[in-house]
């Protein structure tokens, strides 16, 4: 029989904060007039919820991505190259896997291994995905390593044909940071059932991605509104974050 529990001596206070906004799904194009000249976009937001969002907006081309389909076909594993360097030195890798490809593992492991084939980050899926990620040893200047991913199979004959999807990020270590200005003028605020037209841009550029990479980012609403907030959103809170992957 189980032990009777006090029930004040784990009571807790949680408070709950709701937002809701109308916004573009990503931001593909950032386009510039002329050579020297910024590199601009235009959106629109709408607040859903009522009250009103005041605070910053906060915009970033944070590195180079790519989402890709991988397919195996006769093997057990699945290795990927990749480098770091004094422009990007942090890496991050999401798989995922469906149901049924899930189901055909005991195990999957995924690790990351340097030039000389050891593991220096090891994992594995959890269900259907898996993230991983590692950043240049302090004192490199650039490192090589591979991504590999080890499928323990039920039977052997499943091998045959499996995969994932993969989405890798390479970071910038100096993220370009953007402008995010009301059309028009004035405060920053989104009113419930309002919609507000937002420019945004970036005076200066990002390195050139590699091929087959596209450069990635986001635009944060943090908000700074903290009259009707309770103690645990004192210091601002990301309300919205609306992605930035250019074609």
């Amino acid at each position: 029989m189980a032990e009777p529990f006090d029930v004040d001596a784990i009571n807790r206070a949680f408070s709950v904060s709701c937002d809701g906004y109308d916004a573009p799904a990503v931001i593909t194009e950032l386009g510039r007039d002329g050579t020297g000249e910024a590199a601009e976009s235009s959106f629109t937001v709408t607040r859903t919820f009522p009250g009103y969002f005041r605070g910053d907006v906060d915009a970033a081309i944070e590195g180079h991505a790519k989402t890709e389909n991988v397919e195996i076909s006769d093997a057990d594993e699945w290795t990927h190259s990749f480098s770091l360097d004094g422009t990007t030195p942090r890496a991050e890798f999401h798989l995922v896997m469906d149901e049924d490809t899930a189901n055909l593992f005991t195990d999957c492991a995924v690790n990351i291994l340097d030039g000389e084939g050891q593991a220096v980050r090891a994992t594995g899926f959890d269900g259907t995905e898996v993230t991983i990620g590692i950043g240049l040893p302090s004192g490199q200047s650039s490192a090589s390593y591979k991504l590999k991913v080890v499928g323990a199979f039920a039977l052997a004959e499943d091998s045959e044909e499996w995969g994932f999807d993969l989405t890798e990020k390479y970071f910038f270590a100096s993220p370009t940071r953007g402008q995010v200005e009301r059309v028009g003028g004035g405060p920053l605020r989104l009113y419930c059932g309002v919609p507000v037209e937002l420019a945004l841009s970036f005076d200066g550029s990002w390195p050139s991605a590699p091929s087959g990479l596209q450069p990635f980012g986001a635009v944060r609403f943090l908000d700074t509104h903290l009259d009707d907030k309770r103690p645990g959103d004192q210091g601002g809170r990301v309300v919205l974050e609306v992605p930035i992957s250019l074609e």
